[in-house]
C-alpha cells in the first residue's frame, strides 16, 4: 500500500450534557447532541473544506432503534441518519445506519479504513450518541419533550434479522445485557475458584481505578471517584442487578453523550491542509463474530475476543 493510501483519523469530537431536568428548554436532543459532536470533530480536524469533502457518513444505531419494541415516548425519529444531516453542510453520497451492537463504533472504523485505503471513498464520518439520561429524567419529572422527526433521504439500513440472542436464550432467562454478562461472570468466577465476596473485592479494586480516571475526565457522565469498598459492597446506592453484578459493575445507560470522528487517507489529509501532527494511523484491526451465548463451550472466556486481539496485533 502506498503511504498516501494509509487511513488516518484527523478529527475527533465529544459532547457531554449533565441536564438535571430543572429547565425543560435546556434538555439535550438526540439529533442535536450528535450534530454537536460532528461539529467538534470537523473543527478539530482544521484544514479547508473538510465538511464538504465527507463522502461517507456512518451513524451508530441508537438504543431506541435497537430495541425489539421501540420506546420513544417523546416522538419517533423515523430516519435518524438523515435527521442528523438535515440542515447541515454535509452531503455525503453514502449514508450508513449501523447494525445493532456495542462493537459497531470500532467495526465501522475498521470497515471504512479499508474502504479508504482501497480508494472507494475519500473522507468518512462516524458519529453516534444517546440521551437516555434525559429521557429518564424527563419521565421522572413528568416533563414533555418533542423529539419527533421524519427527515427524508436514502440510507443503508443494516438492521437485519441477525440478533444478539436467540428466542431460545431469551425464553430461558437471557435477555437484557446484564443478565447475559452475569452468566458469563459467574462462569469466570467459578473457573478462578472465587466466592462471590472475593469476586466483589476483586471487581471493586479494578473498577475503583477506572472510576479514578472518570473523575478527571471532562467527558465522563459520572465524574466521581468511587472507592473499592463502595464498589465491592451491596448497598442502596450499589444494589444487586444480576448476581454477581451490582449497579456500578455494569454500563450505565442514563447518559447524555455523543462522539464523532473523521477518517481519511494521508494523501487526502495533506490535500485538505490538515496538519500532520493531527493524524492518527490505524496500524491493525480485526473483526470476529462470536457464536450465540448458548452455543459457546466455555462461558468464562471469549474465543472471539482472543482471536480478534491476536489478528489485530
Amino acid at each position: 500500500m502506498k503511504s498516501d493510501a494509509f487511513p488516518v483519523i484527523v478529527g475527533v469530537g465529544q459532547v457531554i450534557d449533565r441536564w438535571t431536568g430543572s429547565d425543560a428548554t435546556a434538555a439535550p436532543h438526540p439529533v442535536a447532541i450528535v450534530r454537536s459532536a460532528i461539529d467538534a470533530a470537523i473543527a478539530g480536524a482544521g484544514g479547508s473544506g473538510v465538511d464538504e469533502a465527507i463522502d461517507c457518513a456512518a451513524f451508530v444505531r441508537t438504543f431506541p432503534d435497537s430495541l425489539p419494541r421501540r420506546f420513544d415516548p417523546f416522538g419517533r425519529i423515523e430516519n435518524f441518519p438523515r435527521a442528523v444531516l438535515k440542515d447541515t453542510s454535509l452531503h455525503p453520497e453514502h449514508v450508513v445506519y449501523s447494525a445493532i451492537g456495542g462493537e459497531q463504533p470500532q467495526a465501522l472504523v475498521n470497515e471504512l479504513s479499508a474502504r479508504l485505503s482501497n480508494g472507494d471513498i475519500e473522507v468518512a464520518l462516524i458519529a453516534g450518541g444517546e440521551v437516555t439520561g434525559a429521557l429518564k429524567t424527563a419521565l421522572k419529572a413528568q416533563i414533555s419533550l418533542d423529539w419527533a422527526d421524519d427527515a427524508a433521504g436514502d440510507f443503508e439500513d443494516r438492521d437485519g434479522d441477525d440478533r444478539l440472542l436467540s428466542k431460545y436464550e431469551i425464553h430461558n432467562g437471557l435477555g437484557m445485557p446484564p443478565q447475559t454478562y452475569a452468566a458469563q461472570e459467574q462462569a469466570w468466577r467459578a473457573r478462578h475458584g472465587l466466592s462471590t465476596a472475593e469476586y466483589h473485592e476483586l471487581v471493586g479494586k479494578v473498577f475503583a481505578r477506572l472510576s479514578d480516571v472518570a473523575a478527571t475526565n471532562p467527558y465522563a457522565q459520572f465524574p466521581t471517584a468511587l472507592d473499592a469498598e463502595f464498589l465491592a459492597t451491596p448497598s442502596t446506592e450499589n444494589y444487586p442487578i444480576c448476581d454477581p453484578l451490582l449497579k456500578w459493575h455494569v454500563a450505565q445507560d442514563a447518559v447524555n453523550q455523543s462522539a464523532a470522528l473523521i477518517l481519511t487517507t494521508a494523501g487526502k489529509a495533506r490535500d485538505l491542509g490538515i496538519a500532520e501532527e493531527k493524524w492518527v494511523y490505524l496500524h491493525g484491526h480485526a473483526d470476529v463474530k462470536d457464536t450465540l451465548v448458548s452455543k459457546r463451550p466455555d462461558l468464562s472466556r471469549s474465543d472471539a475476543i482472543e482471536l480478534a486481539l491476536t489478528q489485530a496485533l
